[in-house]
C-alpha cells in the first residue's frame, strides 16, 4: 500500500493538503508496478500537468517510480526531492546504533 498526497499553496499562501489515493500495489512494490498507478491517479483529477516535484523517502523503488513517471508526466528528474525528514531519521538512527556499539 502507498499513499499519494498533494500539497499546494492557495493565492493567500494557505497550505492545502489533499490525499488523492491510498493504493495497493499488485505484486512487489517495485517502481515499475507503482508508476502506472501514480499516473492513473494523477490523470483522474487532471493534475498531472501541474506536478512540479515529487517528494519521497529514499527507497530505490521511489527512484524507479519517478523514472517511469517522467515518461508520462512533464516534470524533470531533478525535481524528485528526497524527504529531508526521512534523511534526518536515517542519520539519527545510525548515530544511535553507533553509540550502542561503542557504548
Amino acid at each position: 500500500m502507498f499513499t499519494i498526497t498533494t500539497y499546494w499553496a492557495r493565492t493567500d499562501w494557505d497550505l492545502t493538503e489533499l490525499t488523492l489515493a491510498v493504493e495497493e500495489v499488485p505484486g512487489p512494490q517495485y517502481g515499475e508496478n507503482m508508476a502506472p498507478i501514480v499516473v492513473e491517479v494523477l490523470d483522474s483529477p487532471n493534475v498531472n500537468d501541474r506536478v512540479i516535484s515529487m517528494t519521497t523517502d529514499n527507497a530505490t523503488n521511489n527512484d524507479t517510480t519517478c523514472t517511469g513517471l517522467i515518461k508520462k508526466i512533464p516534470f524533470a528528474r531533478s525535481q524528485h526531492l528526497p524527504c529531508i525528514g526521512h534523511i534526518f531519521n536515517i542519520a539519527v538512527q545510525a548515530g544511535l546504533k553507533a553509540g550502542q556499539l561503542n557504548g
